[in-house]
């Protein structure tokens, strides 16, 4: 992510204390990055992925990334579709 993007959700209230992003050039399909990611991120911190999967969720409206992710064991749901349902 750049300036811009971390500017953007900052000025909608929107905080992360870790961000998981691709380095520039990094060509792993949306899936995997964030499949590694998280596994990485949830090793870092000294948690099994099934105990990550069990304490997180994720919203995400690429349908490889929700099919990925919820095959591995984590609840993904369909980021437009619930903005939908909150008016978004």
């Amino acid at each position: 992510m750049g300036p811009a993007d971390y500017f953007y959700f900052g000025s909608r209230g929107l905080f992360a204390e870790t961000v998981i992003s691709r380095t520039e050039g990094d060509r792993t399909a949306d899936d995997l990055l964030k499949l590694r990611g998280l596994k990485r991120y949830a090793r870092e911190n000294g948690m099994s992925w099934k105990k990550f999967c069990a304490r997180s969720l994720m919203f995400d409206d690429n349908q490889s990334v929700i099919k990925t992710l919820g095959a591995n064991g984590l609840t993904v749901y369909n980021a437009p579709i619930i903005n939908e349902q909150l008016g978004a």
